[in-house]
């Protein structure tokens, strides 16, 4: 049966004003927390993007415990710009993100604020990407990877770029990996179907502007956060081993929670 979901335009208009003011008053708060030099300034981080997810209406459900000790890689599956706001409201970790999103009004000035790793595309950089995300762990900061490199319909894993995992070969400090899955699961306390978590996922060729203004006309909607066992990298007897291994349980995951036989891809 097709599931009933409803943009309110009043909505929209109410949760487009809070989410503006909400970021607008945290770029204060960072900036203020900045010039003083807080030692508390990183808290502010998950609150923000908790902060956000209110204003989406969206409920963050998480099973399995985070790991806390630095430094280590989180591995997620990708499925839509909110993804950052789940992650960033229970991981303490900054994200490697394409350079592009920098340039996003707003949300890119506050992935500044979190130290957001940018990286560029192209493999005749590939090695210097590398060897940035090396130098970030070796400095025992935590990171947030999405190693699919694009976004789905969210019933689906795409591909690691196990290249990306190279990132990880440390000796001094053995990086430690956590692989985590995200599963928009259910709108009005009923188990999404694909039309509704549309509403949700974002993938090409859609235009961002359309979907985040409907995401914040929706009803309360949950989003599943499963943190797995973590596992040393040094585990693994290659890259290629450790990106098969985190793919492999993230995907059985997703299937689990959406409670489907096998992937449904476009």
């Amino acid at each position: 049966m097709k599931q009933d979901i409803s943009v309110s335009k009043l909505k929209i208009v109410f949760s487009l004003t809070l989410l503006i003011v909400w970021t607008l008053t945290l770029v204060f708060i960072f900036l203020v927390a900045k010039a003083i030099r807080s030692p508390r300034t990183n808290n502010l981080i998950p609150i923000y993007h908790k902060g956000v997810l209110k204003c989406f209406n969206l409920e963050c459900v998480v099973e399995g415990i985070p790991l806390t000790m630095q430094p280590t890689l989180y591995i997620s599956n990708h499925i839509s710009y909110l993804d950052i706001f789940v992650l960033g409201s229970v991981l303490p970790g900054a994200f490697i993100a394409k350079s592009e999103i920098a340039k996003l009004p707003l949300f890119g000035l506050m992935t500044k604020f979190q130290n957001t790793l940018f990286i560029e595309r192209g493999s005749l950089k590939a090695d210097n990407q590398i060897q940035r995300i090396q130098r970030r762990l070796r400095d025992k900061s935590n990171l947030i990877l999405f190693p699919e490199g694009t976004t789905s319909t969210g019933t689906y894993v795409a591909p690691f770029h196990s290249s990306i995992f190279q990132s990880a070969k440390c000796e001094d400090p053995v990086i430690t990996i956590q692989p985590v899955t995200i599963a928009y699961t259910h709108y009005k306390d009923e188990l999404m179907d694909r039309e509704a978590r549309d509403y949700y996922a974002w993938y090409g060729p859609r235009k961002i502007l359309p979907h985040l203004l409907n995401g914040l006309g929706l009803g309360h909607a949950q989003v599943k956060l499963t943190c797995h066992q973590p596992i040393k990298f040094d585990a693994f007897e290659s890259r290629k081993e450790a990106s098969r291994y985190c793919e492999t349980v993230i995907r059985q995951c997703l299937l689990d929670t959406l409670e489907l036989e096998h992937e449904v891809t476009p």
